[in-house]
Protein backbone atom coordinates (compact mmCIF):
# COMPACT_ATOMS: atom_id res chain seq x y z
CA UNK A 1 0.00 0.00 0.00
CA UNK A 2 1.93 3.23 -1.25
CA UNK A 3 -0.98 6.00 1.27
CA UNK A 4 0.94 7.49 4.21
CA UNK A 5 -1.09 5.09 6.36
CA UNK A 6 0.00 1.95 6.06
CA UNK A 7 3.66 2.45 6.92
CA UNK A 8 3.04 2.36 10.59
CA UNK A 9 -0.29 1.47 10.48
CA UNK A 10 0.63 -2.21 8.73
CA UNK A 11 4.03 -1.91 10.60
CA UNK A 12 1.36 -1.97 14.30
CA UNK A 13 -0.99 -4.40 12.11
CA UNK A 14 1.07 -7.04 10.86
CA UNK A 15 2.93 -8.02 13.68
CA UNK A 16 3.04 -9.63 16.99
CA UNK A 17 1.97 -12.96 16.04
CA UNK A 18 3.43 -15.58 16.14
CA UNK A 19 1.21 -18.60 17.63
CA UNK A 20 1.08 -21.80 15.89
CA UNK A 21 -2.09 -22.09 14.33
CA UNK A 22 -2.21 -22.21 10.95
CA UNK A 23 -5.45 -23.38 9.74
CA UNK A 24 -9.26 -23.73 10.52
CA UNK A 25 -8.48 -27.10 13.48
CA UNK A 26 -6.36 -24.76 15.15
CA UNK A 27 -8.56 -21.88 16.02
CA UNK A 28 -9.87 -23.34 19.51
CA UNK A 29 -6.61 -23.96 20.80
CA UNK A 30 -5.46 -20.19 20.39
CA UNK A 31 -8.01 -18.99 21.32
CA UNK A 32 -8.31 -20.63 24.71
CA UNK A 33 -4.36 -20.42 25.14
CA UNK A 34 -4.86 -16.36 24.24
CA UNK A 35 -8.23 -16.48 27.05
CA UNK A 36 -5.83 -18.73 29.64
CA UNK A 37 -3.60 -15.36 30.51
CA UNK A 38 -3.64 -12.47 32.16
CA UNK A 39 -3.06 -9.34 30.27
CA UNK A 40 -1.56 -7.78 33.35
CA UNK A 41 1.26 -10.71 33.58
CA UNK A 42 2.50 -9.58 29.89
CA UNK A 43 5.85 -8.56 28.91
CA UNK A 44 7.08 -7.95 25.29
CA UNK A 45 8.50 -11.55 24.94
CA UNK A 46 5.29 -12.74 25.65
CA UNK A 47 3.85 -10.13 23.22
CA UNK A 48 6.33 -10.98 20.51
CA UNK A 49 8.15 -14.27 20.85
CA UNK A 50 10.17 -13.96 17.72
CA UNK A 51 9.23 -17.14 15.99
CA UNK A 52 11.43 -17.86 12.27
CA UNK A 53 9.67 -19.39 9.28
CA UNK A 54 5.72 -17.98 9.67
CA UNK A 55 4.01 -16.08 7.35
CA UNK A 56 1.23 -14.00 8.81
CA UNK A 57 -1.88 -13.15 7.00
CA UNK A 58 -4.29 -10.47 7.79
CA UNK A 59 -7.61 -9.16 6.22
CA UNK A 60 -8.87 -5.63 6.08
CA UNK A 61 -12.25 -4.23 5.84
CA UNK A 62 -10.66 -1.46 3.06
CA UNK A 63 -10.77 -4.37 0.03
CA UNK A 64 -9.67 -7.73 -0.96
CA UNK A 65 -6.35 -5.83 -2.11
CA UNK A 66 -5.69 -4.27 1.09
CA UNK A 67 -5.19 -7.71 2.59
CA UNK A 68 -1.36 -8.44 3.59
CA UNK A 69 0.85 -11.15 4.70
CA UNK A 70 4.80 -10.30 6.53
CA UNK A 71 7.39 -13.04 6.46
CA UNK A 72 10.34 -13.19 8.75
CA UNK A 73 13.45 -12.61 6.97
CA UNK A 74 16.09 -12.52 10.22
CA UNK A 75 16.03 -12.49 13.81
CA UNK A 76 19.60 -11.83 15.08
CA UNK A 77 19.23 -11.87 19.35
CA UNK A 78 16.89 -9.16 20.07
CA UNK A 79 16.03 -8.28 16.50
CA UNK A 80 13.53 -9.42 14.47
CA UNK A 81 13.20 -8.15 10.89
CA UNK A 82 10.08 -8.83 8.59
CA UNK A 83 8.41 -7.50 5.08
CA UNK A 84 4.73 -6.41 5.00
CA UNK A 85 3.76 -7.41 1.34
CA UNK A 86 0.29 -6.10 -0.31
CA UNK A 87 -1.00 -6.64 -3.61
CA UNK A 88 1.23 -3.36 -4.72
CA UNK A 89 4.09 -3.23 -2.20
CA UNK A 90 6.77 -4.68 -0.27
CA UNK A 91 7.46 -2.85 3.33
CA UNK A 92 10.67 -4.10 5.26
CA UNK A 93 11.17 -3.31 8.97
CA UNK A 94 13.27 -4.25 11.72
CA UNK A 95 11.71 -4.51 15.58
CA UNK A 96 13.86 -4.58 18.92
CA UNK A 97 13.00 -5.65 22.06
CA UNK A 98 15.05 -4.30 24.79
CA UNK A 99 14.91 -2.51 28.15
CA UNK A 100 11.29 -3.32 28.31
CA UNK A 101 10.38 -1.57 25.01
CA UNK A 102 9.54 -3.09 21.61
CA UNK A 103 10.82 -0.23 19.25
CA UNK A 104 11.02 0.39 15.54
CA UNK A 105 14.52 0.75 14.12
CA UNK A 106 14.06 1.69 10.72
CA UNK A 107 11.89 0.57 7.89
CA UNK A 108 12.57 0.34 3.86
CA UNK A 109 10.05 0.76 0.71
CA UNK A 110 10.10 -0.95 -2.02
CA UNK A 111 11.73 -4.18 -0.59
CA UNK A 112 11.43 -6.33 -3.20
CA UNK A 113 14.91 -7.62 -2.41
CA UNK A 114 16.33 -9.70 0.37
CA UNK A 115 19.17 -7.90 2.58
CA UNK A 116 20.16 -8.01 6.11
CA UNK A 117 18.90 -4.54 8.07
CA UNK A 118 19.26 -5.82 11.65
CA UNK A 119 22.60 -3.75 12.11
CA UNK A 120 21.26 -0.37 11.66
CA UNK A 121 21.49 1.83 14.49
CA UNK A 122 19.07 4.11 15.80
CA UNK A 123 19.33 6.41 18.63
CA UNK A 124 15.83 7.82 18.35
CA UNK A 125 13.77 4.76 17.54
CA UNK A 126 9.61 4.64 17.81
CA UNK A 127 8.50 2.65 20.82
CA UNK A 128 5.43 0.21 19.78
CA UNK A 129 5.38 -1.24 23.31
CA UNK A 130 6.26 -0.04 26.82
CA UNK A 131 6.28 -1.94 30.02
CA UNK A 132 4.44 -2.69 32.38
CA UNK A 133 1.84 -3.68 30.13
CA UNK A 134 -0.94 -2.46 31.98
CA UNK A 135 -3.39 0.18 31.72
CA UNK A 136 -2.16 3.43 32.21
CA UNK A 137 1.42 2.91 31.15
CA UNK A 138 1.92 5.76 28.23
CA UNK A 139 4.70 7.37 26.18
CA UNK A 140 5.39 9.80 23.20
CA UNK A 141 6.61 8.94 19.89
CA UNK A 142 9.51 10.92 18.03
CA UNK A 143 6.92 13.09 16.28
CA UNK A 144 5.12 14.12 19.71
CA UNK A 145 1.74 12.02 19.34
CA UNK A 146 0.78 9.69 22.37
CA UNK A 147 0.64 6.09 22.82
CA UNK A 148 -1.02 4.77 25.81
CA UNK A 149 -2.33 1.20 26.71
CA UNK A 150 -6.32 2.15 27.55
CA UNK A 151 -7.92 -0.66 28.39
CA UNK A 152 -6.97 -4.09 29.25
CA UNK A 153 -8.85 -7.65 29.44
CA UNK A 154 -10.80 -6.65 26.43
CA UNK A 155 -12.59 -9.34 24.22
CA UNK A 156 -11.80 -9.28 20.37
CA UNK A 157 -13.50 -11.70 17.47
CA UNK A 158 -11.32 -12.14 14.67
CA UNK A 159 -11.68 -15.29 11.93
CA UNK A 160 -8.67 -16.93 14.02
CA UNK A 161 -10.77 -16.95 17.35
CA UNK A 162 -11.85 -14.86 19.92
CA UNK A 163 -8.88 -13.16 22.71
CA UNK A 164 -8.74 -10.98 25.62
CA UNK A 165 -6.65 -8.12 24.65
CA UNK A 166 -4.68 -5.40 25.71
CA UNK A 167 -5.89 -2.07 24.24
CA UNK A 168 -3.27 0.29 23.04
CA UNK A 169 -4.27 3.22 21.10
CA UNK A 170 -2.05 6.19 19.38
CA UNK A 171 -3.50 9.80 19.13
CA UNK A 172 -2.49 12.11 16.46
CA UNK A 173 -3.87 15.62 15.09
CA UNK A 174 -5.59 13.18 12.18
CA UNK A 175 -7.14 10.45 14.45
CA UNK A 176 -6.65 7.43 16.37
CA UNK A 177 -5.25 4.25 15.52
CA UNK A 178 -6.50 1.18 18.45
CA UNK A 179 -4.32 -2.00 18.37
CA UNK A 180 -5.63 -4.89 20.50
CA UNK A 181 -2.69 -7.55 21.81
CA UNK A 182 -3.57 -10.58 23.01
CA UNK A 183 -1.84 -12.86 25.21
CA UNK A 184 0.88 -15.14 23.39
CA UNK A 185 -0.57 -13.94 20.10
CA UNK A 186 -0.07 -10.78 19.78
CA UNK A 187 -1.97 -8.07 17.88
CA UNK A 188 -4.87 -9.65 16.84
CA UNK A 189 -6.81 -6.03 15.32
CA UNK A 190 -6.34 -2.86 14.77
CA UNK A 191 -9.18 -0.01 14.42
CA UNK A 192 -8.06 3.14 12.24
CA UNK A 193 -9.92 6.41 12.46
CA UNK A 194 -7.63 8.10 10.47
CA UNK A 195 -9.05 9.50 7.44
CA UNK A 196 -11.24 7.45 7.60
CA UNK A 197 -12.50 3.98 9.35
CA UNK A 198 -10.70 0.91 8.64
CA UNK A 199 -10.69 -2.49 10.27
CA UNK A 200 -8.02 -4.93 10.02
CA UNK A 201 -7.36 -8.29 11.57
CA UNK A 202 -5.68 -11.57 11.80
CA UNK A 203 -6.85 -14.24 9.71
CA UNK A 204 -4.29 -17.22 9.12
CA UNK A 205 -0.81 -18.32 10.35
CA UNK A 206 1.37 -20.22 7.90
CA UNK A 207 4.00 -22.75 10.04
CA UNK A 208 7.43 -23.30 8.11
CA UNK A 209 6.07 -20.90 5.49
CA UNK A 210 8.47 -19.45 2.68
CA UNK A 211 9.01 -16.00 1.11
CA UNK A 212 9.26 -16.58 -2.69
CA UNK A 213 10.87 -14.53 -5.11
CA UNK A 214 11.13 -14.97 -8.97
CA UNK A 215 14.44 -13.95 -10.40
CA UNK A 216 16.25 -13.65 -13.78
CA UNK A 217 19.44 -14.66 -13.82
CA UNK A 218 21.35 -14.55 -17.30
CA UNK A 219 23.89 -16.65 -18.65
CA UNK A 220 26.44 -16.30 -21.92
CA UNK A 221 25.35 -18.27 -25.06
CA UNK A 222 29.21 -18.72 -26.99
CA UNK A 223 27.33 -20.53 -29.66
CA UNK A 224 25.07 -17.34 -30.76
CA UNK A 225 27.64 -15.00 -29.08
CA UNK A 226 24.83 -13.42 -26.60
CA UNK A 227 22.87 -13.61 -23.20
CA UNK A 228 20.11 -15.39 -22.36
CA UNK A 229 18.04 -15.00 -19.06
CA UNK A 230 16.39 -17.92 -16.87
CA UNK A 231 13.67 -17.49 -14.69
CA UNK A 232 14.55 -19.22 -10.90
CA UNK A 233 12.15 -18.90 -8.32
CA UNK A 234 14.32 -18.43 -4.57
CA UNK A 235 12.39 -19.69 -1.87
CA UNK A 236 13.56 -17.89 1.45
CA UNK A 237 13.03 -18.65 4.95
CA UNK A 238 14.43 -16.82 8.08
CA UNK A 239 18.08 -16.52 8.02
CA UNK A 240 18.83 -17.36 4.44
CA UNK A 241 21.00 -14.80 2.67
CA UNK A 242 20.29 -13.94 -0.88
CA UNK A 243 23.94 -13.85 -1.93
CA UNK A 244 23.84 -18.48 -1.10
CA UNK A 245 21.23 -18.20 -3.55
CA UNK A 246 23.24 -16.18 -6.10
CA UNK A 247 26.38 -18.35 -5.53
CA UNK A 248 24.64 -21.23 -6.50
CA UNK A 249 22.64 -20.42 -9.39
CA UNK A 250 25.77 -18.35 -11.04
CA UNK A 251 27.54 -22.11 -10.45
CA UNK A 252 24.83 -24.01 -12.38
CA UNK A 253 23.55 -22.87 -16.46
CA UNK A 254 20.30 -24.46 -16.88
CA UNK A 255 21.33 -26.03 -19.97
CA UNK A 256 25.02 -27.09 -21.73
CA UNK A 257 24.37 -24.39 -24.38
CA UNK A 258 24.60 -21.98 -21.69
CA UNK A 259 27.69 -20.98 -19.87
CA UNK A 260 28.07 -20.81 -15.97
CA UNK A 261 28.96 -17.64 -14.77
CA UNK A 262 31.61 -18.75 -11.74
CA UNK A 263 33.69 -21.90 -11.06
CA UNK A 264 32.40 -24.46 -8.73
CA UNK A 265 35.55 -23.13 -5.79
CA UNK A 266 34.17 -19.71 -6.04
CA UNK A 267 32.55 -17.79 -3.13
CA UNK A 268 30.41 -14.48 -3.01
CA UNK A 269 32.30 -13.35 0.32
CA UNK A 270 29.95 -10.04 0.14
CA UNK A 271 26.80 -8.66 -1.59
CA UNK A 272 24.59 -5.62 -0.40
CA UNK A 273 22.78 -2.84 -1.66
CA UNK A 274 24.31 1.05 -1.06
CA UNK A 275 21.00 3.14 -1.13
CA UNK A 276 23.03 6.83 -1.18
CA UNK A 277 24.85 5.15 -4.21
CA UNK A 278 21.85 3.09 -5.86
CA UNK A 279 25.04 0.79 -6.65
CA UNK A 280 25.27 -2.82 -5.64
CA UNK A 281 28.41 -4.13 -4.04
CA UNK A 282 29.69 -7.99 -4.88
CA UNK A 283 32.66 -9.03 -3.43
CA UNK A 284 34.48 -12.90 -4.90
CA UNK A 285 37.16 -14.98 -3.63
CA UNK A 286 40.04 -15.32 -5.36
CA UNK A 287 38.78 -18.16 -7.65
CA UNK A 288 36.49 -16.14 -9.57
CA UNK A 289 39.60 -14.54 -11.41
CA UNK A 290 41.98 -17.14 -11.16
CA UNK A 291 39.64 -20.30 -12.06
CA UNK A 292 37.55 -18.00 -14.81
CA UNK A 293 40.01 -19.60 -17.96
CA UNK A 294 38.15 -17.33 -20.87
CA UNK A 295 38.81 -14.89 -23.77
CA UNK A 296 38.13 -11.83 -23.96
CA UNK A 297 34.97 -11.66 -25.26
CA UNK A 298 33.80 -14.64 -22.57
CA UNK A 299 34.80 -12.61 -19.89
CA UNK A 300 33.40 -9.76 -20.57
CA UNK A 301 29.60 -11.68 -21.15
CA UNK A 302 30.34 -13.04 -17.66
CA UNK A 303 31.06 -9.59 -16.03
CA UNK A 304 27.28 -8.61 -17.81
CA UNK A 305 25.53 -11.42 -16.72
CA UNK A 306 26.58 -11.15 -13.20
CA UNK A 307 25.87 -7.01 -13.35
CA UNK A 308 22.29 -8.03 -15.27
CA UNK A 309 21.46 -10.56 -12.86
CA UNK A 310 22.03 -8.27 -9.90
CA UNK A 311 21.33 -4.85 -10.67
CA UNK A 312 18.06 -6.18 -12.19
CA UNK A 313 17.43 -7.84 -9.04
CA UNK A 314 17.96 -4.50 -6.45
CA UNK A 315 16.24 -2.20 -9.36
CA UNK A 316 19.25 -0.50 -10.02
CA UNK A 317 21.50 0.12 -13.11
CA UNK A 318 25.31 -0.25 -11.90
CA UNK A 319 27.64 -2.40 -10.03
CA UNK A 320 30.77 -2.63 -7.86
CA UNK A 321 32.49 -5.74 -8.95
CA UNK A 322 35.73 -6.29 -6.39
CA UNK A 323 37.60 -10.04 -5.74
CA UNK A 324 38.85 -10.17 -2.08
CA UNK A 325 38.40 -6.34 -1.72
CA UNK A 326 40.12 -5.13 -4.71
CA UNK A 327 38.86 -3.54 -8.09
CA UNK A 328 38.56 -6.66 -10.37
CA UNK A 329 41.83 -7.27 -12.94
CA UNK A 330 42.98 -9.66 -15.43
CA UNK A 331 44.93 -9.62 -18.96
CA UNK A 332 41.68 -8.96 -20.61
CA UNK A 333 39.86 -6.06 -18.11
CA UNK A 334 41.06 -3.77 -15.93
CA UNK A 335 38.52 -1.75 -13.11
CA UNK A 336 39.51 1.30 -11.44
CA UNK A 337 38.93 1.46 -7.86
CA UNK A 338 35.24 2.19 -7.56
CA UNK A 339 34.33 2.08 -11.20
CA UNK A 340 31.07 0.96 -11.98
CA UNK A 341 29.36 -1.66 -14.28
CA UNK A 342 26.70 -0.91 -15.91
CA UNK A 343 23.08 -2.91 -17.02
CA UNK A 344 22.56 -3.53 -20.63
CA UNK A 345 20.46 -0.70 -22.28
CA UNK A 346 18.78 -3.30 -24.26
CA UNK A 347 18.28 -5.55 -21.36
CA UNK A 348 14.63 -6.37 -22.54
CA UNK A 349 15.08 -7.33 -25.78
CA UNK A 350 17.56 -10.31 -24.46
CA UNK A 351 16.10 -13.89 -24.83
CA UNK A 352 14.69 -16.11 -21.79
CA UNK A 353 15.38 -19.65 -22.12
CA UNK A 354 12.61 -22.17 -21.59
Amino acid sequence: MKKLMPILFLALLLLGCTQTNNSAKNKSSSKDTANSAATTTLNISNIFPFKQDVQLKYTSSESPTSNSNIYIDFIKTNRMQFRIVTSDSSVGYVLENKNGELRLITSRNSFYYHEDLTSIQNVTPEIILKEPLVKGTSWLLPNGNKRYISKDNVEIATASGKYIALEVTTESSKGKIINYYAPKVGLVKTISNLTKKSISSLEAIVEDAVATETVNFYYPNPEKDSLMFFKRQLHFKTGDAAKTFFEKYFKEAPTSSLTKVISLNTKIEKLYLNTTENKVYVDFSKEFRKEMNLGSSGESAVLKCITNTLCDYFNVDKLSLTVEGKPYESGHIILKSNEPLYIDAGLKNIVEFK
